[in-house]
């Protein structure tokens, strides 16, 4: 929750805002985005509250709960690596209006718990009784938009005050009769976003989720499934669309059911391959994960994967056949939704440069042709590859790798640091190719060309290089760096060689062009966080936390 307006009366009727509208509690764990550049006139800035323990009480976050019975307590609060405060008062008999405005005359709520300290962890506790009201209000003292943490826990019954439930099933609805029933089947592993101040939850093994919100509420539910391919599945139920409305003006409980249905028999295959990081002159432990997105079980499967010269495969999870740098693995057929992994040990030799590029594209098979196409689409699928032919020159092809010819030219751009050098258009039977020469000197030049309407995988094929540069250089010629990979049967994981220094960073793919590292509108970004212990015990609670740019879909987010 993002709060920019430092006024109170702004502020309130938004969750989380103040005591009328404060979140729901209940044993568990949960995540929150905080409030910034908030000053709140209220009972918690009041003297009295102060000084008890708190020095100030800026960017305040509202929880209010009970319990069923006497017990303890305890609430574990992680705010990463920023400021969180927290004051935890026993409201009991205080009307939320007198928290916004004091008039003096009622005695000042019992503070239980608080703390002003400079840690980004605090562990809150109490002893607790039946019928009262409690109220946590967390403050954002380093005043910056970093989530924070909650871990609930209770030897007794912790009642959420002021609460909303939305709960629902994921399914998949074989007879597309818009209800959950015989031969249909759950969907594990959606992601549940609110809108609100509750970021997410996913489904179980039935496909079920409960999300807790405040009764106020009014903002939408999105599911996300990225097992399920739109190649092949609909969301035709009217009342159970992947995102929904919510409304608790009337009711406390809301049923939120999503259902999928296909009018096709068809298995897709995806594959997915990441490692933490190539260091040069060491091993690393890739992990390939595949899944079935389709609407029937798979045959079994074969997984090739193609390596650069720079990495050698030592070990496998699994039994492979080797030919050259390819090496193909067979894995077991795949349910509905179903996944699987292996891992490889990878040796990355000590010949690669620190900096230069190596990749290992991923494919798996067989693919059906019982997907459900666009009607406009040609069946032309291009791809972009980069490489140079010595230190100063560059060579790009264009192929076009689908199955149909293109009906029509489409435009492709040629830039040198992202500002345009030359223009025009290609137009390819299926199989075909185009090159282009260009001169590279270590500059960055790309290639760019639009897809034909309708292509259900990419927008634009897109390569680059710089031959004699120091950001892509491997063995003396650039890899086929390009947006390739859209399809779910096909992977390119391209990584940077690394020295010896501390891997925690984010590295994200495609890297843009230019300065500004631009990139398509509708592209794609997959991106890896890597995080170590450098100390010298366990790291019990590691929390990671990474803010998308309001630039980005959040909706298409998924783990990988």
């Amino acid at each position: 929750m993002h709060i920019a307006n430092p006024q109170n009366f702004l502020r309130s009727g938004q969750p989380g805002s103040d005591c009328e509208y404060a979140l729901p509690l209940t044993i568990g764990e949960f995540s929150f985005l905080p409030t910034v550049n908030t000053q709140l006139p209220n009972i918690i800035s009041n003297s009295g509250v102060l000084s008890a323990c708190l020095g100030s009480a800026p960017n305040q976050t509202w929880f209010a709960f009970g319990a069923d019975s006497a017990g303890s307590l305890h609430i574990s609060l992680n705010g990463v690596n920023a400021d969180y405060d927290f004051i935890l008062l026993d409201g009991t008999g205080f009307p939320c209006e007198q928290f916004d405005n004091y008039d003096g005359i009622l005695p000042l709520p019992e503070v239980l718990d608080c703390s002003y300290s400079g840690s980004a962890m605090e562990e809150i506790n109490a002893e607790i009784l039946p019928d009262r009201v409690y109220y946590l209000v967390i403050t954002n003292f380093a005043n910056i938009e970093q989530a924070f943490y909650l871990m609930v826990e209770s030897d007794v019954t912790i009642l959420p005050v002021n609460s909303g439930n939305i709960a629902g099933r994921v399914y998949s609805d074989v007879n597309n009769n818009c209800q959950f029933d015989a031969g249909d089947y759950p969907v594990e592993n959606s992601t549940v976003l609110y809108e609100g101040t509750i970021l997410y939850t996913t489904t179980d093994e039935n496909g079920s989720y409960s999300l807790l919100v405040p009764a106020a509420s009014t903002g939408t539910i999105s599911i996300i499934n990225p097992s399920f391919s739109n190649l092949v599945w609909e969301t035709p139920c009217t009342e159970q669309q992947p995102q929904f409305n919510i409304d608790f003006d009337v009711n406390s409980e809301m049923i939120g059911d999503v259902a999928f249905y296909s009018t096709v028999s068809c298995a897709i295959p995806s594959v997915q391959s990441s490692v933490p990081f190539l260091r040069r002159c060491f091993t690393s432990t890739r992990t390939v994960q595949y899944c079935n997105q389709g609407t029937i079980p798979t045959e079994d499967l074969v997984i090739t994967l193609d390596y650069d010269a720079g990495i050698v495969p030592v070990s496998f999870s699994v039994p492979f056949i080797q030919t050259g740098n390819q090496y193909t693995v067979n894995v077991e057929a795949l349910p509905v939704g179903g996944c699987g992994s292996f891992t490889i040990t990878d040796s990355v030799t000590c010949e690669n440069p620190i900096g230069s590029f190596a990749s290992v594209n991923a494919h798996i098979s067989p693919i059906s042709d019982c997907m459900i196409l666009p009607a406009e689409w040609d069946g032309s699928d291009l791809e972009v590859t980069a490489a140079c032919d010595d230190s100063t020159h560059a060579t790009f092809t264009v192929v076009n790798a689908g199955s149909g010819s293109m009906s029509g030219t489409m435009p492709y751009e040629i830039r040198r640091n992202n500002e345009l050098e030359s223009s025009g258009v290609v137009q390819l039977n299926a199989g075909a190719s185009q090159t282009f020469a260009v001169d590279n000197y270590g500059d960055m030049v790309t290639l760019q060309v639009t897809e034909t309407i309708g292509n259900p995988f990419n927008t634009i094929a897109w390569g680059f290089s710089d031959c004699g540069g120091t950001a892509i250089i491997f063995g003396g010629s650039s890899p086929g760096l390009a947006i390739n990979d859209q399809q779910p049967w096909f992977d390119q994981d391209i990584e940077p060689i690394i020295g010896a220094y501390d891997p925690n960073d984010k590295f994200a793919w495609p890297f843009g062009s230019g300065e500004a590292h631009t990139i398509g509108r509708n592209d794609q970004i997959e991106y890896r966080i890597r995080f170590q212990n450098t100390g010298n015990d366990t790291a019990f609670t590691i929390v990671v936390v990474d803010t998308l740019s309001d630039l980005l879909d959040a909706e298409s987010f998924r783990i990988t």
